[in-house]
């Protein structure tokens, strides 16, 4: 298996892609995807959580008191 670190001072092997290179073939598809992700997020339905209700909270920091063992 080849070492895959990046050293910008060393050049790249033969037929290896340039950092950020990306495939022109895969790029309609990719635009697509982000686009469909963009419209859910606008819609609201990706990224908006409900606040934690205090209830859960607080069973939430009994649970952790009671994990650590400072009961």
């Amino acid at each position: 298996m080849r070492n895959l670190t990046y050293n910008p001072r060393k050049p790249l092997p033969p037929g290896m892609p340039p950092m950020g290179w990306h495939d022109a073939h895969n790029a309609p598809a990719d635009l697509l995807h982000v686009r469909q992700w963009q419209a859910l997020v606008d819609a609201g339905l990706i990224g908006n959580r409900l606040p934690t209700d205090s209830a859960i909270a607080a069973r939430r920091a009994r649970n952790e008191t009671v994990l650590r063992g400072k009961v």
